[in-house]
């Protein structure tokens, strides 16, 4: 598929498209979202793998690849401060119970689909609403574990434009999936 951004053309066509989509789903029946509303909020510590050397760093530094070069600079600073590389992200998540009718997960950065397939199967399809860009916006890919096996930009690439030293460990899907069932357990009723 064609990247949207690329002409007018293209993103008239899939603006007309998510506009079909919309008239679709407004035009059939609805169904009701009733509450209560029950509201659960935790941050959830996901461990980074082990970070950069500094001379990996120092790489960075002289690489062509320059959307590392700001990043590299400043984790580089905080070594040269005596500080220590961060081994953990303080990770927001959110869920938001209406009655027995939806439940809507908040999961912060750009959290890969795997994690929306995989918690539909344990927590059900029809009930379950996950969206991404939520409580932080600018945090990064969140792998699943497959993601992060395969590697590439989503994998732990896109880290190295960041000021966390990713990527992340294997740990990062079981934990945010534990801690995910653990707040709808707390707000589901029964």
């Amino acid at each position: 598929m064609a990247s949207p951004r690329g002409t007018m053309e293209l993103a008239r066509k899939y603006g007309e498209g998510l506009a079909a989509g919309v008239d679709k789903v407004i035009s059939g029946p609805m169904q009701p979202v009733r509450g209560p509303l029950k509201c659960a909020f935790e941050m959830v510590s996901l461990a980074f793998a082990p970070p950069p050397s500094r001379e990996e760093l120092e790489a960075r530094l002289q690489g062509k690849e320059t959307e590392s070069r700001r990043p590299a600079q400043e984790l580089l600073e905080i070594l040269n401060g005596g500080g220590h590389l961060p081994a953990e992200y303080p990770y927001p998540l959110q869920v938001w119970q209406f009655g027995q009718d939806l439940t809507l997960l908040a999961m912060a950065g750009e959290p890969v689909v795997d994690y929306v397939w995989r918690l539909k199967k344990e927590l059900g399809r029809e009930q379950l609403w996950a969206a991404g860009y939520c409580n932080e916006a600018n945090l990064a890919y969140i792998p699943s574990l497959r993601v992060l096996q395969e590697g590439g930009y989503e994998g732990g690439g896109a880290m190295v434009e960041t000021r966390l030293p990713g990527p992340f460990a294997p740990s990062v899907e079981e934990t945010i999936v534990r801690k995910v069932h653990e707040l709808v357990a707390r707000v589901r009723t029964r």
